[in-house]
């Protein structure tokens, strides 16, 4: 791993993790809020289309929002076993001026939390996804052996 950038914005941290070959992103925010994303990337040197995954802690608008319109742009998602059943319960949260895009499982990466570690490693990441339920019933956790753990939160 070489870096770890928050591209934040609207109160919410999202974060870039780059290693040698990838980037991933963990969390996203609201539809309709790609430039708000594009401005924080660029601000860090960093560019939409350098990035190769998306990882979600949870469904909810303001960290999966924008998750189809970045698969349009082609990052592929990362999807765990136990968020499942919570993507298709976003588009119930929002209302019709948000133009959600509703996500699909097309060209995604569904994987079971025991596999976690072996695709992270592939892409140059040393840890693991843990289910973390507590702030929503699918919510994950991304941590990895350097003791660092990317989870739902606010700034």
């Amino acid at each position: 791993m070489r870096n770890i950038v928050n591209v934040g914005y609207d109160s919410t941290n999202y974060y870039v993790i780059e290693t040698a070959t990838t980037k991933l992103l963990v969390d996203i925010g609201f539809p309709g809020t790609l430039p708000k994303l594009n401005h924080a990337l660029k601000r860090t040197g960093i560019t939409l289309s350098a990035i190769t995954y998306l990882l979600i802690t949870h469904y909810h608008p303001d960290h999966a929002g924008l998750a189809q319109e970045l698969k349009h742009q082609g990052i592929q998602l990362i999807v765990l076993e136990p968020q499942l059943a919570a993507i298709p319960q976003l588009a119930r949260f929002m209302k019709p001026q948000y133009r959600y895009q509703e996500i699909t499982l097309t060209d995604t990466v569904t994987l079971s939390l025991a596999q976690s570690r072996t695709f992270l490693q592939q892409i140059g990441i040393v840890g693991e996804v843990l289910a973390t339920p507590g702030h929503s019933d699918d919510s994950v956790t991304l941590v990895l052996d350097a003791g660092i753990a990317f989870i739902e939160c606010q700034q």
